[in-house]
């Protein structure tokens, strides 16, 4: 396998956007829990919408670019690398199988559009004959013009493009998965992130302390370890906002 295909993200950025889905999820339960309404018609659009600003929120100004790109009455986020130049994008995995499903000849979707960034990928896997097989001229027209209104948005070269892919069960994170794809949405690497997920259980602490820059950060007992790497998530936070 191709050192190009490996997912050259740090684990502590991985477990950052783990962090970032499992506070989404839990955000968006106090949410349908404190707000109650007869009809949920805005449910799965305020779902994302949580997850992404707590994305967003979360990986470090210092590091990635995020961005939303519009696309139709939809919006998702941009998720930049500029050291590694690896462009990041979210989908649940029952949607992502369900595009595997769908795709149109004379429709595009965005994703198999921004999957073309893995076209030399494809090719050191001996896939470069049969990767735009099947694609008329209308569609790889389309495919172009999606490229690049996508690629407009940043601000740096896209050398590869990674699927985060996650499932939930009750609004609580059970798996979380990274995948290099083709066009087709072939799968050429996966990386599996679910270690990452933290368990809700209570840590037996007298003190918990957190660097935090000049200053310690003191917590009681039963701290759980979920609301430390929330301290750290805060931080990034609050960096942002002061920028």
């Amino acid at each position: 396998m191709s050192d190009d295909l490996i997912i050259d993200m740090k684990s502590e950025d991985k477990k950052v956007i783990v962090q970032a889905l499992q506070n989404g999820l839990e955000r968006f339960e106090e949410h349908i829990t404190n707000i109650k309404t007869i009809t949920n018609i805005g449910y799965t659009g305020t779902k994302w919408d949580i997850i992404n600003t707590e994305c967003r929120d979360a990986l470090p100004e210092s590091k990635y670019d995020v961005v939303v790109y519009k696309r139709g009455v939809w919006k998702l986020i941009l998720m930049y690398d500029r050291e590694s130049k690896t462009l990041y994008t979210l989908m649940k995995e029952n949607r992502y199988e369900a595009v595997c499903k769908t795709v149109k000849a004379n429709k595009v979707h965005y994703l198999e559009a921004i999957a073309t960034v893995n076209k030399d990928l494809a090719e050191e896997k001996q896939e470069q004959i049969a990767f735009f097989e099947g694609f008329n001229e209308l569609k790889m027209k389309k495919i172009d013009n999606t490229v690049e209104e996508l690629l407009n948005n940043i601000n740096g070269e896209v050398k590869k493009h990674v699927l985060i892919t996650f499932t939930d069960k009750n609004l609580e994170l059970v798996s979380i998965s990274a995948l290099v794809v083709t066009h087709s949405l072939q799968i050429l690497y996966k990386e599996d992130w679910s270690e990452y997920i933290e368990p809700k259980y209570s840590l037996d602490l007298d003190n918990v302390i957190i660097d935090n820059d000049d200053e310690e950060i003191k917590l009681g007992l039963k701290v759980t370890k979920e609301s430390i790497d929330n301290m750290r998530i805060k931080r990034n936070r609050e960096k942002r906002k002061r920028n």
